[in-house]
């Protein structure tokens, strides 16, 4: 389920939720239960549909990663073209790390203040391509030992986050039969899209 509103109209967590129930600090308060989800790991959350934030349950992780990511490494991506140094070079960062958060990334890689958007694409990249996941949201913390700033997102390979039984699960299934499941399944909730624009919005295509 995307977090916001999209231009295919697909159900997102901004549509079902009602306006007041935003910013209250409660527990239905979907900025709260958000970082519990991710927390307590009850579904992967990422820059998954569209390259924005999304939803994806523990039950239909394995057909997107079987759909989207299926044999495919980070090194024969970027052997290929299809993935940027910077990519690499993060992922091989989470080699090192448990988990890195978005704010340290900068100084981690050696790059300079105009990398922001180097960076952020390279996050972009590795989500849609089913690499990485959201795992926790965290504050910068000053010289003195006190968090401050809004909280960035930490990320952690899918399978550190989830376990590796989750890849295992994807590599039993055909990745075109993957494909078709999920597009039916939506299909289901949105029935008047086409395969070729839910394939698209999914990153299927």
């Amino acid at each position: 389920m995307p977090l916001s509103n999209n231009k295919v109209g697909f159900p997102s967590l901004s549509s079902l939720t009602p306006e007041g129930a935003w910013h209250t600090d409660e527990a239905s308060d979907p900025w709260i239960w958000r970082r519990r989800v991710v927390e307590e790991k009850l579904s992967a959350y990422g820059k998954f549909f569209d390259k924005k934030p999304s939803f994806i349950t523990l039950e239909w992780l394995p057909y997107f990663l079987a759909a989207r990511r299926g044999t495919q490494t980070v090194k024969s991506l970027y052997e290929r073209g299809n993935l940027s140094l910077t990519a690499k070079n993060l992922y091989a960062l989470l080699g090192e790390h448990d988990q890195i958060a978005a704010h340290d990334l900068r100084p981690l890689l050696g790059l300079g203040k105009e990398s922001k958007t180097q960076i952020e694409n390279a996050m972009i990249e590795l989500q849609m391509g089913m690499f990485l996941t959201i795992s926790d949201m965290v504050r910068k913390v000053s010289a003195d030992g006190e968090p401050y700033g809004w909280p960035s997102a930490c990320l952690m390979k899918i399978e550190d986050y989830l376990g590796t039984e989750v890849i295992s699960k994807a590599q039993a299934i055909d990745p075109s039969t993957a494909r078709a499941a999920i597009i039916t399944h939506a299909q289901k909730t949105l029935p008047e899209a086409t395969d070729r624009v839910l394939g698209k919005f999914l990153g299927l295509a």
